[in-house]
């Protein structure tokens, strides 16, 4: 048996020396006669081929008595291995293939859409700017969904991107980064309900890769819960009071100034529902607004030409030329890996 990988553990017991063997996926733990060990002898972070033979130690574990081995690079300085980063970057490619997969049974296609961005947005979100040599402006996109909505609107096609966007919204708790993977999505003639019932199969697949199991996910109607309070300052007493729970729960129906892409419902409230779970929001969908005319007004870009500079005229092309009734999604990756470690203690 031939093993490569790096030694991460050495114990020296009598006249053994015990030593862990660590490839970066398996463990093997080496047993050496300290004679041979002192003939040719190696430090914690060598990297080492070896090759023995399987058996069983005095305790009953299973060893490698190696026959012959040697040192194939030795670090100028070792600090131990980073398993917490290991862990992470695992957790973040298991919930990423649980996306693929849910999304790609669905029938969704995936995509890649441009990272950089002519013009940029009317978004509260401060874009990240840049120039060309030949002194144009461009923008680190901070959403995927436009990219996605043009392209749907030319194919009808259900289209998905994993992606990272860039906010410049300075360093919180809540968003200590600049930088977000998130997947965003497109579903023709899909319903709101259709996409929060895909948002919740990804999530509860998702925690219960971390052990956390939950049942239905209970949904609650936010004009109702406003309309319970005397308070003005609606947005404020959502976010403080009504949206902080532990439990994953959905809200919905805001009013529809707080999601002004999203179709209108007659009493005043956004067909559009928040995936939220520890106190923080992990998944948004929508029914998007593909009415031309509404769009513009609620974007507010009727006789505005400053703030039509803004908004990239291909999207609102696509939106003129025929955009199906489509759900829109969206899923922060990172966040979703933060609050499901919570959970594990």
């Amino acid at each position: 048996m031939d093993v490569k990988g790096k030694i991460i553990n050495l114990r020296k017991h009598g006249k053994t020396v015990f030593a862990d063997i660590y490839d970066g996926i398996n463990r093997t733990q080496l047993m050496i006669p300290r004679v041979e060990y002192d003939e040719i002898p190696f430090n914690k972070g060598e990297f080492l081929v070896v090759c023995g033979e399987m058996t069983k130690s005095r305790k009953g574990n299973s060893v490698l008595v190696p026959s012959d081995y040697r040192t194939i690079m030795s670090p100028q300085h070792y600090v131990g291995e980073d398993f917490t980063n290991r862990r992470e970057l695992i957790g973040k490619s298991k919930l990423l293939s649980i996306v693929r997969t849910n999304l790609i049974d669905k029938g969704f296609v995936e995509t890649v859409t441009p990272h950089l961005l002519t013009h940029p947005g009317n978004s509260n979100i401060v874009p990240f700017e840049t120039e060309t040599r030949e002194h144009t402006r461009a923008y680190l996109r901070y959403t995927l969904e436009i990219e996605l909505k043009k392209a749907s609107s030319r194919t009808q096609l259900p289209l998905f991107e994993i992606g990272n966007v860039f906010r410049n919204m300075g360093i919180a708790r809540t968003h200590p980064t600049h930088e977000y993977t998130i997947v965003e999505g497109i579903w023709p003639y899909a319903s709101l309900e259709d996409g929060m019932s895909l948002c919740e199969s990804i999530f509860r697949e998702a925690a219960s890769l971390h052990g956390q199991d939950f049942s239905e996910i209970p949904c609650r109607n936010i004009k109702e819960a406003l309309d319970s309070t005397s308070k003005t300052d609606q947005r404020t007493v959502y976010k403080k009071g009504i949206r902080l729970v532990e439990a994953p729960t959905f809200f919905s129906n805001p009013p529809y100034e707080w999601s002004p892409l999203s179709i209108s419902n007659e009493d005043g409230t956004a067909k559009d529902s928040e995936l939220v779970f520890r106190n923080v929001g992990l998944a948004h969908i929508c029914e998007e607004e593909n009415n031309y005319d509404k769009l513009l007004e609620k974007l507010g870009l009727n006789g505005n030409e400053k703030m039509r500079e803004r908004i990239d005229p291909l999207f609102l092309e696509a939106i003129r030329s025929g955009m199906p009734p489509s759900v829109g999604f969206c899923i922060g990756i990172d966040r979703m890996l933060w609050k499901l470690r919570e959970g594990e203690g």
